[in-house]
């Protein structure tokens, strides 16, 4: 039997949100996600600057699912909020290759369990 668990802390600042700190435990491997939104944006994984976001609009995907990491955020949603000035279709398209790229950047492709709960219609970190 496998044990595994997510916890997510929240530190605020003065400001507000500071960062989300996610700490995924799967057995005897533990990962530790740290976003950083005030200030400079900063992601990293396991100590290490988070590296290969492919644009601006998959960090800014990545922020506006950990302010809010309880939520189910609509994929049709996210992809207007993120592509207003293109087609359904085409947003659409752009959301999956922005959530592709954030699986890969964040390691979730071989976490256990991932920190990214995808479905068809749906996103949730």
């Amino acid at each position: 039997m496998i044990w595994a668990a997510i916890r997510l802390a929240r530190h605020p600042s003065a400001a507000g949100l500071n960062r989300c700190l996610f700490a995924i435990d799967c057995e005897e491997t533990v990962a530790h996600l740290s976003i950083r939104l005030l200030g400079s944006f900063q992601v990293t994984l396991d100590g290490e600057g988070a590296t290969g976001f492919t644009s601006d609009k998959v960090r800014a995907l990545l922020a506006y699912l950990a302010v809010a990491p309880d939520q189910l955020h609509r994929r049709e949603t996210l992809a207007g909020l993120l592509w207003p000035e293109v087609p359904e279709r085409s947003a659409r398209a752009s959301l999956r290759t922005a959530l592709a790229n954030l699986r890969q950047v964040i390691g979730d492709r071989d976490a256990c369990p991932p920190c990214l709960c995808i479905t068809h219609q749906t996103v949730q970190i």
